[in-house]
């Protein structure tokens, strides 16, 4: 053991802490209680729940449906729309100009809706909403 670490572990060092904990955890509560009051819990519950508060699995989603929308829909309509946004079943795409609204939302809407479902499954997508932006 080396001189830092038995400096560290020292019975004077340690009491330096008691006030700290003390504020923290109340009265009496050491190091030690600290150590053993935790409750272990299986990784695979720690990964899940760092995957939900970084929204992993939305992003994932998004990030695949960008990519087919790139690859699957004609150049045009790719080069004038784009997704922004994918919430409860409908997804958010926004176009360059009315008159590509107007052609994505009356003209090709069912067109876009089928192909991207193909691609994707027929739940994820429900709805498009396309708005100028």
């Amino acid at each position: 053991m080396d001189n830092q670490h038995r400096q560290n572990n020292h019975p004077e060092n340690l009491r330096k802490h008691e006030p700290i904990l003390d504020s923290w955890y109340g009265p009496g509560f050491t190091e030690n209680k600290l150590a053993h009051s935790q409750a272990y819990k299986p990784i695979s519950e720690i990964v899940e729940k760092v995957k939900r508060n970084l929204n992993i699995e939305q992003k994932t989603t998004a990030i695949m449906v960008i990519k087919v929308w790139n690859t699957v829909l004609e150049p045009n309509i790719v080069t004038h729309a784009q997704p922004t946004s994918l919430k409860n079943g409908n997804l958010y795409v926004k176009v360059d100009s009315s008159v590509w609204l107007s052609e994505l939302a009356t003209y090709r809407y069912h067109e876009v809706l089928e192909t991207l479902q193909n691609a994707l499954g027929p739940e994820l997508i429900k709805k498009i909403r396309f708005f100028v932006g």
